[in-house]
């Protein structure tokens, strides 16, 4: 990895270099999904630069040696306007890639003033609802306004999904320059993880039980509280433990349900674990519970597993994902008894798992990185 100090003049850029734009590199889904793609674009010959924000944060050391890394080193987006400004003056980048609503808006807004990026390509992430736009908190609400205003100075949208672009459109009446291209993951990393010793054999699985594996963080949006209520009507008919894998503000909150439902005995809350995948590969489910999806990264890696899933009927990527197959079952979401209902014919179902793992492989990133490049070529 090839970082500079301070703005120093990059090589002139052109169609097959990418200037990657990023708040941080803590260990969010967008850090990962980004990083998958630079690696991949890489591998596919386009040179990459990376400028953060901010780049401390976990997701640092998987930058590849092969990405020109620029860390502004400033404390938060909302102070890096001028760092940003003298960054794109001095080095002029041709095409730009952003994530994350804030950071996207304030490169346009100076895309407007200095003329670089000379295409700026915006990225989404997170699918609008009217929960998380009207009854959210304030910076939830002033994204759509901001999207609405700024966006249309941008060269292209890209939407995670389906669902992601038919939101934007929705509340912010944008319609044209809205490209859908899905994240992708390496679903030959995530075969080889499968065979990786770890938390699995910490933990004691019994062959005769049930096992049913949730993963994200335990927030709000991905209401891992159904899940628990739901897991209280199953434990009732079958032997079974329950695993969520992630850390999150709601740790508290889900240990406090476990007990006041008398299954804490059946629950496991090991916190953030690096490879999940010995665990979701030995599931015999896959739940995600969510409120909302972007687009659900962690349903294409049950998939790559080879895990039949239960997921939620919920705005985002998991129905544009999963699309009625027969390993998957789609329910109501915020209704822990179809939640319940769902998990149990899954269970009680003969899957081929070999299938399903042939099906994630249309999720593969280098399909995703062929994707990228074929777009800023037309554009």
């Amino acid at each position: 990895m090839a970082q500079l100090s301070g703005i120093t003049r990059i090589m002139p850029d052109n169609g097959n270099h990418f200037t990657f734009f990023l708040a941080s590199l803590e260990g969010g889904g967008i850090q990962k999904a980004t990083t998958r793609l630079i690696k991949e674009l890489i591998a596919q010959g386009v040179k990459i630069t990376l400028v953060t924000i901010n780049g401390s944060g976990p997701i640092r050391s998987e930058i590849p040696s092969k990405c020109q890394f620029v860390d502004l080193n400033v404390k938060r987006t909302r102070y890096s306007f001028f760092p940003l400004l003298k960054y794109l003056r001095t080095s002029h980048p041709n095409i730009g890639i952003s994530s994350q609503t804030h950071l996207n808006v304030l490169l346009i807004i100076i895309r407007l003033l200095c003329g670089y990026p000379k295409k700026l390509f915006v990225r989404e992430h997170n699918t609008f609802t009217s929960e998380n736009v009207f009854l959210g908190n304030l910076s939830e609400s002033i994204r759509i306004p901001l999207i609405r205003i700024f966006y249309p100075h941008c060269t292209q949208i890209i939407a995670v999904s389906e669902s992601v672009a038919n939101s934007i459109k929705l509340f912010t009446g944008i319609k044209e320059s809205i490209r859908v291209i899905w994240n992708g993951l390496d679903i030959s990393n995530i075969e080889e993880k499968q065979h990786v010793s770890g938390y699995l054999q910490k933990v004691e699985l019994e062959n005769s039980c049930k096992v049913i594996v949730g993963v994200g963080r335990l927030s709000k949006q991905k209401s891992f509280r159904d899940l628990l209520e739901a897991f209280s009507i199953l434990i009732n008919k079958i032997d079974a433990k329950l695993y969520i894998l992630g850390e999150g503000e709601e740790r508290e909150l889900l240990e406090g349900k476990a007990h006041q439902l008398k299954i804490q005995d059946h629950v496991y809350l090991p916190g953030f674990i690096d490879n999940p995948y010995p665990i979701i590969a030995n599931a015999d489910v896959f739940v995600s519970p969510s409120s909302w999806e972007g687009f659900s990264n962690v349903i294409i890696e049950a998939l790559a597993c080879g895990t039949p899933i239960v997921a939620t009927d919920c705005p985002g990527g998991p129905k544009d994902i999963l699309q009625d197959k027969p390993f998957a079952r789609i329910v109501e979401k915020g209704n822990p008894r179809e939640l319940a209902n769902g998990i149990e014919e899954i269970l009680s179902t003969n899957l081929n798992r070999i299938l399903i793992k042939k099906y994630a492989e249309r999720f593969d990133i280098s399909r995703v990185a062929k994707a990228y490049i074929e777009l800023i070529k037309t554009e």
